[in-house]
């Protein structure tokens, strides 16, 4: 069975995160995740919560905004010249015949960095305490948040400092009382466009020609 380079792009790891998120939940309680376009979150309009279409007030919710990507400078670590990227596969093999191998050349990919912000909204302290342990609980070594991508891998992400309470028990709406912490999760990944994934057979010993000319700035 041929093996694929899979497609990795923003949506992806939109998706991965909200995923991800969406597995702290509540008992006996279906928490959504809503993610947010930077452009559609206006402070002024959120502030005393996020409503559904009839003006309800929705809680709990996780809300997700993703304010800035950046390019990653570890990307010129590698030093290559080249703009492709070839992997290489042998196939066939055995001590009379001839060696055959699988040559698959795609896009160098692009790094980048994505950083999300993540509040988690309730209505009381005790709902409050039961989802903040579930995602302490949930991080690894150095505050790492793991994410699992549709199609199988796994990216990293890291919280960045604490988890930052926003609520105000003296400004809350007549319905119910809001109860906001927030979080920064920072992303490293990389962009691949698997649709220009090229697959060709070679009988040639395929040999690493790429070398890195260049250090890496610590």
């Amino acid at each position: 069975m041929e093996e694929q380079i899979s497609n990795i792009n923003i949506e992806i790891i939109d998706e991965a995160v909200v995923r991800k998120l969406e597995e702290f939940q509540l008992p006996n309680v279906r928490i959504p995740v809503m993610l947010f376009p930077r452009e559609r979150w206006t402070l002024g309009k959120f502030s005393q919560g996020i409503r559904d279409e009839k003006g309800t007030l929705i809680l709990p919710i996780i809300s997700v905004i993703r304010p800035d990507i950046t390019r990653a400078p570890e990307e010129s670590f590698w030093g290559f010249e080249s703009s492709e990227l070839q992997i290489a596969k042998k196939v066939i093999g055995s001590k009379r015949g001839t060696p055959i191998f699988e040559v698959k050349t795609t896009p160098f990919p692009k790094f980048l960095t994505l950083e999300y912000e993540i509040t988690l909204w309730t209505s009381s302290m005790e709902e409050m305490n039961y989802l903040l342990e579930q995602v302490i609980k949930s991080l690894k070594f150095k505050q790492q948040l793991i994410l699992t991508l549709k199609q199988g891998g796994t990216l990293t992400g890291f919280i960045n400092e604490g988890f930052m309470s926003k609520s105000n028990f003296d400004d809350y709406t007549n319905e119910k009382r809001i109860i906001k912490n927030s979080f920064n999760l920072r992303v490293p990944a990389l962009l691949i466009d698997s649709k220009k994934t090229n697959t060709y057979y070679s009988v040639t010993d395929i040999k690493f020609i790429n070398e890195i000319k260049s250090k890496p700035n610590f």
